[in-house]
């Protein structure tokens, strides 16, 4: 079966935004469900192969969590209560 190659590429985006003035602070590709079904196409993508299917939903929060929580790394006890979860895939 040939596979149609689409051009465009659709991605998740955090944007913080104060009087009037916004900026992109976070960003990432989504790859579509499918494409984890042919590894050919994602090994010629550039995608590793560790990356596995995210909704954008997914992206989102995942994003969110890093943004609210920078210093995740910290040893437990400093994180603020809401970066003691367990992050999100």
């Amino acid at each position: 079966m040939e596979r149609q190659d689409d051009n465009s590429q659709v991605g998740v985006f955090a944007a913080v935004a104060r009087d009037g003035v916004a900026a992109l602070v976070e960003g990432e590709w989504y790859v579509p469900e499918e494409w984890f079904a042919e590894p050919e196409r994602c090994r010629d993508a550039g995608i590793p192969e560790d990356i596995e299917f995210r909704t954008k939903g997914e992206m989102a929060l995942s994003m969110i969590h890093r943004l609210r929580c920078p210093n995740a790394n910290r040893p437990r006890a400093g994180r603020p209560a809401a970066c003691r979860r367990t992050p999100l895939r």
